[in-house]
């Protein structure tokens, strides 16, 4: 439960990079705005790094399910009423899906983000719409790092396309 509980905030942190940026990074100006998302960021792969520590030491000699090893931790919800058909339990389900490869993935994608945004701090210095940019790639972190925990086909779906805008969004960002 513990690496379930570090992937999630490491995956609400971009988020909250996005909304602090998006509510007030035309104010805070071209460096700070950076900085704050390269903060969030950086925050979001210590935690990942500390769900990797926490997962490769679990053992299943330990008498635990999960860990390296074991099985992966599956958490669902009910989230909307959808009536009953076979397998469904009457609900649409969010979920939260870890395994290794999960960690892997976490532990990847923020490292690369936190590089990139680190060196967007010195590449993007020059333009006028720094903050809006350092807003975008906070909500395209949060959308990968929700595409690879989401434990449901209707999370993958969701968060895929919020992939996709954000790659509009980014590719886009010199019109």
């Amino acid at each position: 439960m513990t690496v379930a509980v570090l992937l999630i905030v490491a995956t609400l942190l971009p988020l909250v990079s996005f909304g602090v940026l998006a509510a007030v990074g035309r104010r805070m100006g071209t460096p700070i705005a950076g900085i704050v998302g390269t903060f969030f960021v950086g925050g979001s792969f210590l935690c990942s790094l500390a769900a990797m520590i926490v997962w490769l030491s679990l053992d299943v000699a330990d008498g635990r399910a999960y860990g390296f090893g074991g099985q992966p931790v599956l958490l669902r919800w009910d989230w909307v009423p959808v009536g009953s058909w076979p397998g469904s339990g009457g609900y649409l389900q969010l979920g939260i899906y870890v395994d290794s490869l999960t960690i892997v993935m976490f532990s990847m994608i923020t490292l690369v983000a936190a590089l990139v945004h680190v060196f967007s701090l010195g590449y993007m210095a020059g333009d006028a719409r720094f903050p809006r940019f350092f807003t975008y790639l906070g909500l395209f972190c949060f959308s990968m790092l929700a595409l690879v925990l989401g434990g449901t086909l209707l999370q993958l779906l969701v968060f895929w396309e919020l992939v996709g805008l954000c790659s509009y969004l980014l590719i886009g960002f010199w019109y």
